[in-house]
């Protein structure tokens, strides 16, 4: 069965035989699906502007030289690009309505979220105490910097898949009652 929105109060039901049926209920018109749609594209945002902040903050400690582990801090960019990607990704998912789009953007959150988790825990026990110089207190400075804006991160994800999974409940009652109506 293939869902496509017409208008905000309108949308087609193809099923497996090539059959349509115009239904004039969609999923725009469920106040409880708007609104949470609606929070979730406000998260996805705020958590691409975090992962874009964390991108310039790595990549200026890369050029700058501030780093003390060149090799450690390319490495640090992949996630980072990899969440700049999947936060990409799921917007997309979430404005278009697609199921398994958001079904994988989802689950994949679920697994970053462990991920992110992690990060944190070693950032924290990889805290040096800044001694007397300029750049040790810098150093300091920008990695509690980076663990707020994980843990941050981390809070927002939580957030997010718990809308999301309330999403996908929400697209399968939907689906659900218009099978009932056909």
């Amino acid at each position: 069965m293939q869902y496509q929105r017409l208008t905000d109060d309108s949308s087609l039901i193809i099923t497996e035989s090539g059959e349509s049926h115009l239904l004039t209920s969609s999923l725009d018109t469920n106040n409880n699906f708007s609104r949470i749609r609606k929070y979730l594209l406000i998260l996805l945002v705020i958590q691409l502007i975090v992962c874009v902040i964390l991108l310039i903050i790595d990549i200026r400690l890369v050029i700058t030289g501030k780093d003390d582990n060149y090799g450690q801090a390319m490495r640090a960019l992949g996630p980072i690009v990899f969440s700049f990607i999947y936060y990409g990704c799921g917007l997309t998912f979430i404005y278009r309505y697609n199921h398994v789009g958001i079904y994988t953007f989802t689950w994949l959150g679920f697994l970053q979220y462990i991920l992110i988790c992690g990060e944190i825990f070693l950032n924290i026990f990889n805290i040096k105490h800044p001694s007397h110089s300029t750049q040790s207190r810098i150093g300091f400075q920008i990695s509690m910097t980076m663990i707020i804006l994980l843990i941050l991160q981390a809070v927002f994800m939580v957030i997010t898949l718990k809308l999301a999974f309330k999403i996908l409940h929400l697209i399968k009652i939907f689906k659900r009652d218009v099978l009932e109506q056909l």
